[in-house]
């Protein structure tokens, strides 16, 4: 999906964004895919799309891939949650993008709310300048998390802000076991109710269920914190 102008002459996305029905879509048993994007806008209210729900999805449910300046707000996820472990239904996930926003969602997933990656080793496109804010979270695994998979040479500029966590078992998260370096990772303003953990940074705890790349393990992370739990 691409839109020919997805700004406006104020520099806000919607002017020239993909055309979409009035009414919000419900997007059931599937994810959505922005593949290769730029300057798109969905979901800006005076535009042509004010919201949408995607729901019960059966893997990551939007992930918004080698994509840039694309803009997502009034959003909803609802997947299926077990009781509990994870079951792969991310919320939304910025991958190997630019100068994205998430903004005003409600993500409920069995697995990681927000999880911005780099995906491919070669370092195709590093990730950089991606903002979530305004969200509310309810998650059995990761709320605001960087990784798990860090490939690439870097991943910066990444922040998450104004951010109500109802529930989470990893609230705020950088995984850093591949070869990025990971800087200017900014939490700023997010209000906890119920958590496992609150801050988890792992250098060297690589994950189960693949095969990590040779780490820097370098994480310099600033962060600037107002939180209530």
């Amino acid at each position: 999906m691409q839109g020919e102008d997805g700004f406006d002459e104020g520099g806000d996305p919607g002017g020239g964004a993909s055309e979409f029905a009035q009414e919000p879509p419900v997007l059931e048993g599937g994810h959505g895919l922005f593949d290769e994007c730029a300057d798109l806008g969905v979901g800006r209210v005076h535009g042509l799309l004010t919201g949408g729900t995607s729901r019960d999805s059966s893997y990551w449910n939007t992930l918004i891939y080698r994509s840039d300046k694309v803009t997502i707000k009034n959003y909803k996820v609802i997947n299926h949650r077990p009781n509990s472990g994870y079951n792969q239904t991310d919320g939304v996930d910025f991958d190997e993008s630019t100068n994205g926003l998430l903004s005003n969602a409600f993500l409920y997933t069995g697995d990681d709310n927000m999880a911005t990656k780099n995906e491919n080793a070669t370092g195709t496109i590093n990730t950089k300048n991606i903002i979530h804010e305004n969200n509310v979270c309810y998650s059995n695994s990761g709320c605001a998390k960087i990784g798990t998979k860090n490939e690439g040479t870097s991943m910066d500029g990444v922040t998450f802000r104004n951010l109500d966590v109802v529930k989470a078992g990893r609230s705020l998260v950088i995984d850093a076991v591949d070869t990025a370096v990971i800087s200017n990772v900014r939490w700023e303003n997010v209000r906890v109710e119920n958590t496992d953990s609150l801050i988890d940074l792992e250098e060297d705890r690589s994950p189960s269920w693949r095969t990590v790349r040779t780490p820097q393990r370098s994480v310099t992370p600033t962060s600037p914190m107002s939180l209530r739990t």
